[in-house]
């Protein structure tokens, strides 16, 4: 697939997505009016992530989510924040399958439409609003961001391009993380090399040995 064919398609999709999301940006949302907006608004205030903030999220996730109350410290500009942070997320994802998903025009154009249809559908874009949220799932959460790194590791050790990544996430999967994978993808790694068969009969080898001193 043509890089200004691919190009095309995930200026397109992220059009799309922008004409679905940026309508919604503000919406109310319970998660960051009474959980995150206040954490970062303490945290900007010298309290301490983890001690003093209980943060649902790893470390790395702190910077993320606090980044928008150093813009408005408002509950509302925080709001607006966060969400427009998760639609730059968003984007990002699309122009990564678009961009670095191996495969002809068939399989990368099924892979953006497979992502925008699960994002916009999960996030009550099109259903109807949640009891708890306005807003869409994908803008009050921060769900995007692992999503984003982990596809980016998942790619670049398809293409043979970060052996490091690669083995710190299979390493992560292999502990019960869900693993993400695109057709035609390897998610698994190499099979292991063949077992020595007298590694399975320490006692057949033996007798070999045996036999060649005789």
């Amino acid at each position: 697939m043509a890089i200004r064919w691919r190009a095309t398609a995930a200026a397109l999709v992220c059009a799309l997505h922008l004409a679905l999301f940026i309508p919604t940006i503000g919406d109310w949302s319970s998660i960051l009016i009474n959980d995150f907006a206040p954490q970062a608004q303490a945290i900007k205030g010298g309290d301490l992530p983890y001690r003093d903030q209980r943060i649902e999220y790893p470390p790395l996730s702190v910077p993320v989510l606090i980044a928008p109350i150093y813009v408005d410290d408002s509950t509302q500009g925080f709001v607006d924040g966060f969400m427009w942070e998760m639609l730059a997320f968003d984007l990002a994802i699309l122009v990564l399958i678009a961009l670095a998903l191996p495969g002809e025009v068939k399989r990368v154009l099924s892979a953006l439409g497979i992502y925008t249809v699960g994002v916009v559908t999960l996030s009550g874009v099109v259903l109807d609003r949640s009891l708890i949220d306005y807003g869409p799932l994908a803008l009050d959460r921060f769900d995007l961001v692992p999503t984003l790194f982990v596809l980016a590791a998942v790619l670049a050790r398809d293409r043979n391009r970060s052996a490091t990544w690669s083995v710190a996430f299979r390493r992560r999967g292999d502990q019960g993380l869900p693993a993400l994978s695109l057709p035609g993808s390897d998610a698994r790694g190499a099979e292991p090399p063949p077992r020595d068969p007298r590694r399975s009969d320490p006692a057949r080898h033996q007798r070999g040995d045996r036999d060649l001193d005789g």
